[in-house]
């Protein structure tokens, strides 16, 4: 095999690639089924609860969920 065909068939598996992972985040992008809850426009606070979240807090899916994650980050 000479060093041409190697480069060759190393961008054509390069191409193949990239496009099929395009493919995949295009077909993955619009069927997770993730919604934010709108069910209760009013003011809420769940202060007593293990992990207190407030209707001031941004938040994404059901209040109701049995699992509540809560994630900080620092930029310093």
């Amino acid at each position: 095999m000479s060093k041409g065909s190697a480069i060759v068939g190393f961008i054509l598996s390069f191409i193949c690639g990239m496009a099929l992972m395009y493919g995949v985040d295009r077909g993955a992008g619009h069927s997770t089924g993730i919604t934010a809850d709108t069910s209760s426009p009013g003011a809420w606070s769940d202060a007593a609860a293990s992990v207190p979240v407030t209707s001031k807090d941004p938040s994404w899916g059901s209040r109701t969920a049995m699992v509540t994650i809560v994630e900080y980050s620092d930029f310093q």
